[in-house]
């Protein structure tokens, strides 16, 4: 199901450049974990594989997403895009500099652990881990509060199916796209993204331009 909250685009000019970039959030829907990757820009930091939709071989935005999660973390590249359903986020941001807009297509991932590849195109520029949902959510923290355009990448977590077990599992509320907790301790979901690229209609303002580099 498609996260419609954030899909207005921001506004259109003439020479407005703009890319599109698909991304995936692999889960281990049994032990209810998220598959994150390093970036390879900073490698302290851990995000979701992502790059570019690429139009012109016919791919569709799904085919992009798998293609991506196969060459940045491994995840089986013979994933059809019927499996994966549509994307759980949809959302467009503008550069900092206000010339160029990225459009994000976010897509869940179910991906068995014992399937991923043991060599994948990516494997010696970045680390990927299995971790628990409370921890990717810890990670994401690292750069969500950040002016840039990852905020697609945190706001589409968010609208995972892993995610929203989680919070069933809490017992959690969810108010004004804030996250509450219901009689359980501290958790980094409780910590609503602040600072980060402000959001008017669909619109991100933000201080990177995304590449599909990571």
């Amino acid at each position: 199901m498609t996260d419609s909250s954030a899909s207005v685009s921001p506004p259109s000019r003439a020479g407005l450049k703009q890319r599109t970039v698909c991304a995936a959030i692999p889960v281990d829907p049994v032990n209810q974990r998220v598959l994150m990757v390093t970036s390879r820009k900073h490698d302290t930091k851990w995000i979701f594989p992502k790059g570019g939709h690429e139009k012109e071989l016919g791919e569709s935005y799904a085919e992009a997403a798998i293609r991506e999660s196969w060459e940045e973390a491994g995840t089986p590249r013979d994933l059809l895009a019927s499996d994966i359903g549509n994307e759980v986020h949809v959302g467009s941001s503008m550069s900092g500099d206000g010339e160029r807009r990225i459009d994000y297509h976010v897509f869940e991932i179910e991906v068995d652990p014992d399937a991923l590849c043991d060599d994948w195109p990516e494997a010696k520029e970045r680390k990927r881990e299995w971790v628990s949902v409370p921890e990717a959510l810890a990670r994401c923290q690292a750069w969500a509060n950040e002016r840039n355009t990852k905020i697609d990448l945190y706001m589409g977590f968010k609208q995972c199916r892993v995610h929203k077990r989680y919070l069933d599992s809490k017992g959690a509320e969810s108010t004004n796209g804030i996250e509450v907790k219901v009689g359980v301790g501290t958790d980094p979901i409780a910590e609503p993204v602040v600072g980060s690229a402000e959001r008017v209609g669909g619109r991100a303002e933000d201080g990177e331009v995304v590449t599909s580099s990571g």
